[in-house]
C-alpha cells in the first residue's frame, strides 16, 4: 500500500521527524539568572483541548546534580521552551512560555538522581486566576468574549471559524447586556460561550493552538462547530491508515508512508445511546417562564430534527449518513405499545427569566421565542453527540507540524479490517466503512521524547464520510 507525494505533506524526510529541545529556560522573579535545563529534559508533553482557551503540559526533568534544590521550586517559576529540527535548527516547530504550576511527582531512580514531573500552563491562564472582576458588557456574544479576552486576559482572538464566508457573525442570539459577577476572564468567556449557538443550534468553542503565536502577545481562537465541520480534511489525499499488518510492517515503508501510519488505537466507551437518553440528548422538553409578563414558552427537542437541520446546512454532508443515533429505535411499552423513542422526552428543563430588565437588550437567560429556547437544548445535545464516536489514535507528529494541524482541524483516517493479509490487497475489500472517514480533532497530546515527536489525538465525527482509497 503506497501513497503519492502531494505538496508539502509529501515532501517528508527523515530529518523532519527528528526534533530537539533547543531551549528550556527556567526563570522566576526571585532568581538572578536564567537556568537552562534543556539537556535535563527527558520528556515534554503539550496538551491542546477544544474546550480550553489555553495550553497545558507536563515536563520530566532528570536531576543528578542538585539543580532543582538550587532553584528551590515554589510554583512561581516560568519556563521558555523552543523546539526545532535536529538537522535544521532554524526550523522551529514550537516556541512558548509556560508557568510551572506544581511538582506532581518526584521519582528517585538512585541515590543521586531524581526525576521531577512538573505541570505546565500558559502564563496568561496562570495570571487569569488572580484577576476576578465585575463589569457590565453589551453587544453580540462573540464581541463581548473578544473584548473581555483582550482587556482582561491580554490575548488576541482569531474569529476565522466563528464567521461565515463574508465575515459576518454567526451566533443567532441577539445583542445582550450582561454583568460578569466577579469571575475571571476565562470563567466569564466560557460562561458566554456556552450560551452562543449558530442558527442550527451548534455550539461555540474557545480554544488555543500550539501553532498560534503573536509577536505582540498570545492568540486564541473562537470557533463554532458548523464552520469547523465544513472544513476540508488537511490530508484527504493521504489518509492516516491503521491496521495491525500495516503497523507491524511500517519499518519497510518509505518516509512519507511512515508519517501517515496510525501506530495505536484506543476505542473506549463508544456508541453509548443510553447515556445520551439520560442526558436528554435524544428527546427532551425545555421551558422558560418570564416572570415580568408571565409568558411561558415551551418546546420539545428531538435529535432527528437537529440532525436533519445539520444535514440541510451541509454541516453533515448530504452525501453521507449521520452515525450518532439509530433513528429506527423504538420505545417499547407493554401497555402503550411501541413508539419512536424521540416522542418520549427523558429530561425536562425549566428556567425563569425577566425580560425588559435592560429595556432593549436581552439578559443572559432571556428567551424571546421557542426557537431560542430550543437552541439552548441543541447546544448541550450536539456537544453530547461529539462523544458518541470518539476514539484515540497515536500518530507521528511530522504531518501535524507541517500541516499546522490542531484541535478543530479535520483529518482523514482509514481503518482496515482484520482481513487485510498484505499491503498489496485491494483496499475496497478490507476497509472498515463504519470507522473510516473524516474526523474532527477534539484534543491532542504532543509528546517529545529524545528526538521523536508523536501525537495522541481524540477524534470524533457526526457522519459516515468516505475517504480516498
Amino acid at each position: 500500500m503506497t501513497v503519492s507525494n502531494t505538496g508539502e505533506l509529501g515532501a517528508i524526510q527523515t530529518q523532519t521527524q527528528q526534533y530537539k529541545i533547543l531551549i528550556a529556560d527556567i526563570t522566576a522573579d526571585r532568581l538572578v539568572n536564567t537556568i537552562n535545563v534543556a539537556k535535563q529534559v527527558a520528556e515534554l508533553n503539550i496538551f491542546e483541548d477544544i474546550e480550553k482557551p489555553y495550553l497545558t503540559g507536563s515536563i520530566l526533568i532528570v536531576d543528578d546534580s542538585g539543580l532543582m534544590d538550587d532553584i528551590n521550586f515554589a510554583g512561581t517559576e516560568t519556563i521558555e521552551v523552543k523546539i526545532a529540527g535536529v538537522q535544521n535548527q532554524s526550523f522551529v516547530v514550537f516556541e512558548r512560555t509556560f508557568a510551572m504550576v506544581n511538582v506532581e511527582k518526584i521519582v528517585h531512580t538512585n541515590d543521586k538522581t531524581q526525576v521531577y514531573m512538573i505541570n505546565l500552563i500558559d502564563t496568561y491562564a496562570f495570571d487569569n486566576w488572580a484577576n476576578k472582576f465585575s463589569k457590565s458588557f453589551t453587544g453580540k456574544l462573540e464581541d463581548i468574549i473578544t473584548g473581555m479576552c483582550v482587556s482582561e486576559l491580554g490575548v488576541k482572538v482569531d474569529r476565522t471559524f466563528s464567521q461565515d464566508d463574508i465575515n459576518t457573525t454567526t451566533s443567532v442570539q441577539p445583542n445582550v447586556k450582561v454583568v460578569i459577577p466577579y469571575l475571571t476572564a476565562i470563567e466569564g468567556a466560557d460562561w458566554l460561550r456556552d450560551k452562543a449557538t449558530t442558527e442550527n443550534g451548534s455550539p461555540f468553542f474557545l480554544h488555543a493552538s500550539m501553532h498560534d503565536k503573536k509577536v505582540d502577545g498570545p492568540l486564541i481562537r473562537l470557533s463554532n462547530l458548523d464552520q469547523l465541520l465544513r472544513q476540508d480534511s488537511f490530508n484527504a489525499k493521504i489518509p492516516y491508515t491503521y491496521s495491525q499488518a500495516t503497523t507491524q510492517s511500517s519499518v519497510e515503508l518509505d518516509e512519507t508512508n511512515k508519517a501517515f501510519v496510525v501506530q495505536d488505537v484506543q476505542i473506549n466507551n463508544v456508541n453509548n445511546t443510553l447515556k445520551m437518553i439520560q442526558q436528554g440528548a435524544i428527546a427532551s422538553s425545555f421551558s422558560n417562564t418570564d416572570i415580568g409578563s408571565t409568558t411561558n414558552l415551551e418546546t420539545l427537542y428531538d435529535i432527528d430534527e437537529t440532525l436533519d437541520r445539520l444535514q440541510a446546512a451541509e454541516v453533515i454532508r448530504s452525501t453521507s449518513k449521520q452515525n450518532v443515533f439509530d433513528s429506527k429505535h423504538l420505545y417499547h411499552h407493554r401497555v402503550r405499545g411501541d413508539d419512536a423513542i424521540i416522542n418520549h422526552p427523558s429530561k425536562y428543563y425549566h428556567e425563569i427569566s425577566s425580560r425588559g430588565t435592560y429595556f432593549n437588550y436581552d439578559t443572559y437567560n432571556d428567551a424571546s421565542s421557542r426557537t431560542s429556547v430550543k437552541n439552548k437544548m441543541k447546544n448541550a445535545a450536539i456537544r453530547n453527540m461529539l462523544f458518541k464516536n470518539m476514539i484515540d489514535i497515536e500518530i507521528p507528529g511530522t504531518a501535524i507540524i507541517l500541516g499546522k494541524v490542531t484541535v478543530g482541524s479535520i483529518i482523514s483516517v482509514r481503518f482496515l479490517t482484520s482481513n487485510n493479509k498484505d499491503n498489496k490487497q485491494d483496499l475496497n475489500s478490507v476497509i472498515d466503512k463504519n470507522r473510516s472517514g473524516d474526523y474532527m480533532i477534539y484534543n491532542t497530546r504532543h509528546i517529545w521524547k529524545d528526538t521523536e515527536h508523536k501525537v495522541v489525538c481524540s477524534i470524533t465525527k457526526l457522519d459516515k464520510r468516505d475517504v480516498v482509497l
